[in-house]
């Protein structure tokens, strides 16, 4: 794999999921807001784009930003959406990008966790599944899921709350 392809692999890794919640905080549609987070990242495939870009997080947070304007003008939903707010610690953020970031370091922290634990939180809160469901899937008890959600929820609250 060649390091052009690396650094796509990596930037995916890291920005693929905060880039879909940016993107839904403006479009308020999931699928529409991957799509255009895909055609993001296949772009910069086709065109070899990115070893002209310095800064990844702040072009593809644009990028995508860009995309969910043109999204929203076209479709003509203006009346129907709501102001870009996320509940951070008890302050409402209306920047966008300050949300983004905040949604940035959750992530980040979920990648801190357990590889067991934070595949039970990430079948919980991203792919939607019930604990059963997971128990079910993982072959293990449902009650071992309640705890590794509560454990990867404890571990989330506690590292938030140390940054500030």
């Amino acid at each position: 794999m060649d390091n052009y392809r690396k650094n796509i692999e990596k930037a995916f890794k890291n920005y693929y999921y905060p880039l879909i919640l940016f993107a839904n905080k403006f479009l308020y549609n999931k699928d529409v807001s991957k799509d255009i987070v895909q055609e993001i990242f296949t772009s910069l495939l086709e065109k070899n784009k990115l070893s002209q870009i310095n800064d990844y997080k702040k072009y593809l947070f644009t990028a995508v930003k860009n995309r969910c304007i043109n999204e929203f003008n076209t479709t003509k939903r203006n009346s129907e959406k709501k102001k870009y707010t996320i509940e951070s610690n008890g302050t409402l953020c209306s920047d966008p990008l300050e949300a983004a970031e905040f949604e940035h370091n959750i992530f980040m922290l979920i990648k801190r966790l357990p590889p067991a634990t934070r595949n039970i939180f990430t079948k919980s809160r991203f792919e939607g599944l019930s604990n059963q469901e997971i128990a079910e899937e993982l072959g293990i008890s449902k009650r071992t899921v309640e705890l590794q959600i509560s454990n990867a929820l404890n571990f989330l609250r506690k590292k938030l709350f140390k940054r500030q």
